[in-house]
């Protein structure tokens, strides 16, 4: 998993970005695609998750691994929807690394940098977060 931290993620506005070097707190990458429907419907969520949480130290990241060469079209489309979250575009050898075969697909990073993978959908994030900020 040490490859997801240190992955160098192009930025929405082009820069290179790794996971390990955003603060510490709870991460949640959402990976997703721009043709796939279920990660479009679910990104609206995400993003008002990323909201209702950004005092407590939560940070939501779209990861999409499919769309990098189209990068600048597929940020213009999201922002156009408001979504607002940060999105890193990587390569499908990150996802065929981490044995990611469906999309929408999540990961929860802990502030110690555990990773653990959600399963289900975007209701299954929310009853994640849930649970770590409502104990």
């Amino acid at each position: 998993m040490t490859l997801l931290l240190h992955y160098p993620f192009v930025t929405a506005t082009g820069d290179t970005m790794s996971i390990a070097s955003l603060k510490n707190g709870y991460l949640v990458l959402d990976f997703w695609y721009a043709s796939c429907e279920p990660c479009l419907r679910a990104l609206p969520v995400a993003n008002q998750l990323a909201e209702d949480y950004a005092d407590k130290e939560l940070q939501l990241i779209g990861i999409n691994c499919f769309n990098k060469d189209i990068r600048e079209n597929v940020v213009k489309r999201l922002l156009d929807k408001n979504i607002t979250i940060p999105l890193f575009f990587g390569s499908k050898d990150l996802t065929d690394a981490l044995h990611i075969n469906g999309s929408p697909s999540y990961i929860l990073i802990t502030p110690n940098r555990h990773i653990n993978f959600i399963e289900g959908g975007i209701d299954e994030v929310k009853k994640v977060i849930e649970e770590i900020y409502h104990k």
